[in-house]
């Protein structure tokens, strides 16, 4: 009805701007999609990139749970926090789609994304554009590979397999030798009858169940052994494959794991897939702290933890445990009065009263 409410049309103040408020950005530099099959083919559909981005929005989702935060009062290490936190996708899909992350620093201050066609590169594959921050990917230093183009064939196999599985379900499932002597034996009247019984015969609503005929005619079906060509098992092991060159566990993604194990399985997702790829950006952030910060402060004043797991809560207690023994340790040289420890007692007081307000 608003649609055609002139009156609310007329009251509409036009004057006002109202844009979107973006909780995360998009950039057109990381749209970017791994060529998996040739799109002219007709019939074939794209399941690579359902398996891709179902490996990759689950790590999206274990990045979900690591909070960017600093040790002390930083506007500039906040921002920095900030900025990550709010782009950690598209970095991520930088770094495996281009084999880098890159940073822009303006003169300004401002920290940004690169805009479209930016980035430039020496006879190396080196980015050497002016205020930029970059980390390479492992495949990038050793290859000048990205992490997509190695797993290509991988997603094209995914696609065959499973593009030829539904051809061989869709057209190969009631295969046979239609004879008869009224069947004609020329060319043309051969490719006209399989026209026809494409187009009139078959198992939709529209289509006719049976042949009826006075002629006697005999069918011969054509047993192919499909069940051999294993197209699914081919795509499990390739699923597999895709899921281990992310260094996640397949039953992570396929959701097999079982009640006993699925606690095991979250702790090795995180301390094999998601901790380095923090790393990684934490390598990025703090980076692009040294690079713009006037005051000479360590860059160790970014940092990260893991939250809203509860299968990683139990590292807790080691770490309570390890910051007791520390204490021990520094109390019995107090008292022996070797050394002066009461400002490595502040040090951890500190520490331990930061790690108490973030559990």
């Amino acid at each position: 009805m608003g649609l055609f409410n002139r009156k609310q049309k007329e009251n509409y103040n036009y004057n006002v701007t109202r844009n979107a408020v973006n909780v995360n950005d998009l950039n057109e530099t990381m749209y970017f999609k791994p060529f998996t099959w040739d799109f002219k083919k007709k019939g074939r559909f794209d399941f690579a990139n359902f398996f891709l981005q179902l490996v990759t929005n689950r790590i999206f989702n274990g990045l979900q749970n690591v909070t960017w935060d600093t040790t002390e009062i930083s506007y500039l290490a906040s921002d920095i926090c900030n900025f990550i936190d709010r782009n950690e996708q598209l970095l991520m899909w930088s770094y495996w789609a281009q084999g880098y992350a890159v940073v822009i620093v303006e003169d300004s201050g401002l920290i940004r994304l690169p805009i479209q066609n930016e980035i430039r590169m020496d006879a190396n594959g080196k980015v050497i554009n002016r205020n930029a921050v970059v980390v390479y990917s492992n495949p990038y230093v050793t290859e000048r590979k990205t992490h997509f183009q190695l797993c290509s064939p991988i997603l094209k196999n995914i696609n065959a397999n499973l593009n030829n599985s539904n051809y061989v379900s869709e057209n190969l499932g009631a295969l046979g030798i239609l004879s008869s002597k009224a069947v004609p034996l020329s060319p043309a009247g051969k490719a006209e009858l399989n026209e026809k019984l494409q187009k009139e015969y078959g198992l939709s609503e529209d289509q006719f169940r049976f042949i009826v005929t006075n002629a006697e005619m005999n069918y011969t079906p054509i047993n192919l052994p499909i069940k051999e060509l294993e197209f699914n098992e081919k795509v499990k092991d390739d699923v597999n494959w895709l899921c281990n060159f992310f260094s996640i566990s397949p039953d992570m993604v396929l959701g097999q794991s079982t009640y006993n194990n699925s606690s095991e399985a979250v702790k090795a997702f995180y301390r094999t897939c998601i901790t380095p790829i923090a790393e990684t950006l934490l390598q990025l952030a703090r980076t692009t702290f040294v690079y713009c910060d006037n005051e000479l402060k360590p860059s160790t004043v970014i940092t990260y933890r893991i939250t809203n797991v509860p299968e990683l809560n139990t590292a807790l207690s080691t770490e309570c445990n390890e910051k007791a023994a520390y204490l021990d340790l520094l109390m019995k040289f107090e008292q022996t009065g070797i050394v002066d420890t009461s400002e490595k007692v502040n040090e951890l007081y500190n520490t331990v009263k930061d790690m108490i307000s973030n559990v």
